[in-house]
């Protein structure tokens, strides 16, 4: 029996080891993260001051290492990437048991996050090599499938272990385990060499230019400055690819302005304290409902038109929220519920077919280095966006904040699909051989996660 489309990047054994990884490490990402919160804000009662330091903590490795994070992915087989930075990640949550103070879980957060700037870029190349072309979007599907329930599950299995513990220390071992396990299920992955040497062929071959073949060449000997200038050269010099990245990190940017307000917002709509956990979830469940139709029915679909179809709708439902509040209007509680669900709806429109536009419209000499790039640019709207929102909601209202985030939404849809129609993304070149292997190279590439 054929599987159904969202499932089809499981009939590869290969890419079943890198699936499994992916869904152990994120699930104990995220009851890392409730026991953070818990240990900072409940244990220590540290309040603001310790929420921002962990954000700034999770940020600031991606968005500094980034370069090096991305030419390092390009050099290294992607198996030995993640492998050893699931046990860098390991030993690194292992030792949160033991931090004293505040201070202490913030170097140790920094450390992990810098193993992790590194994961992300190999785990897309190890995609790249274990996925066909025409699969692409069907992974990403999965891969948000398994990030947003974890979103769901995580702090829910999270908060059980805690309150059978007593206190957050539990947990973090639970996450080191997540991370040596992830590590174990990787092994399997094979190091090929001539599947990434099949692929830079059927690029130069393919059209994506001489000099792009030859990029990592010349910069292998000039040094990781000029391989980090080279990668950037090819994202800017690709207009799908260069749209997409900066489209995807404004939409995050305005997404986190509404998600920052979310709880004063909904408060102000009628929803209790219990309500408001149920509707961050909401969210997600809407999220996930969205992946798995989309990694279903939406191969055909040009990803960067998906992406500003999804914009533009997160847009409306951002302005009818904001709308609602400036106005007073409140209304049932499950009508806010579903237009809350559609966001999320329409934000998995938005992050499943990002991912595959960074892998088709990038040789896999260079993809190390974009993904890099892309996940350094989010990061800095992750850190950002609360402070903009904070500001905001301070000199135009509680209201005004999300109206203007849903038109600036709205805008950039707008934009993405006017560049959908003038720019239609190519297929990645792809090896004749079907992808079972996780080739060395240069570099691999990791998840968000």
């Amino acid at each position: 029996m054929s599987l159904p489309a969202v499932l089809a990047p499981l009939r590869h054994k290969q890419y079943r080891w890198l699936f499994g990884s992916q869904l152990v490490s994120n699930l104990g990402d995220w009851l890392d993260y409730l026991a953070l919160i818990i240990l900072v804000t409940v244990v220590w009662h540290r309040g603001v001051e310790g929420m921002a330091a962990l954000v700034i903590a999770m940020a600031v490795p991606s968005i500094l290492l980034a370069p090096v994070a991305g030419v390092l992915a390009d050099r290294l087989a992607p198996r030995t990437a993640m492998v050893a930075c699931d046990l860098a990640r390991c030993v690194t949550v292992a030792a949160l048991v033991l931090a004293p103070n505040l201070y202490a879980v913030v170097g140790l957060v920094v450390v992990r996050d810098a193993f992790a700037t590194l994961f992300t870029p190999a785990q897309q190349i190890a995609v790249r090599l274990t996925v066909p072309a025409e699969s692409l979007l069907s992974a990403s599907s999965l891969s948000q499938l398994v990030m947003q329930g974890s979103k769901i599950v995580g702090p829910a299995l999270g908060g059980l272990l805690v309150a059978a513990f007593g206190n957050p220390h539990p947990v973090f071992l639970v996450d080191a385990g997540s991370f040596l396990l992830s590590a174990l299920l990787l092994l399997p992955l094979r190091a090929a060499r001539e599947t990434r040497a099949d692929e830079a062929s059927a690029a130069a071959g393919d059209g994506h230019g001489a000099d792009e073949a030859d990029g990592p060449v010349e910069a292998a000997s000039s040094g990781m400055l000029h391989e980090a200038r080279e990668g950037l050269r090819h994202l800017t010099s690709r207009p799908v690819l260069a749209t997409a990245v900066g489209g995807f990190s404004v939409l995050l940017f305005l997404a986190v302005l509404f998600d920052t307000l979310a709880p004063l917002v909904l408060r102000q709509l009628g929803f209790d304290a219990r309500l408001i956990g149920v509707a961050m979830g909401v969210i997600g469940l809407g999220t996930v409902v969205g992946s798995v139709l989309l990694g279903q029915f939406a191969e055909r679909v040009r990803p960067l038109a998906l992406m500003g179809g999804g914009a533009a709708l997160c847009g409306l439902l951002c302005g009818a929220v904001g709308a609602a509040v400036s106005s007073g209007a409140t209304g049932a509680v499950w009508v806010w519920l579903l237009v809350l669900f559609g966001f999320g709806f329409a934000l998995a429109a938005v992050i499943v077919p990002f991912p595959v536009i960074l892998q088709t419209e990038t040789p896999i000499e260079y993809l190390g280095r974009v993904v890099a790039t892309a996940t350094a640019l989010q990061s800095l709207g992750a850190v950002t966006g609360p402070l903009a929102a904070a500001a905001l909601a301070a000199w135009l209202g509680l209201g005004t904040t999300p109206i203007l985030a849903g038109a600036g939404l709205l805008a950039l849809g707008a934009f993405l699909a006017v560049n959908a129609r003038r720019h239609d993304p190519q297929p990645a070149p792809q090896a004749e051989a079907a992808p079972e292997a996780v080739a060395p190279q240069r570099r691999a590439a990791e998840p968000a996660g």
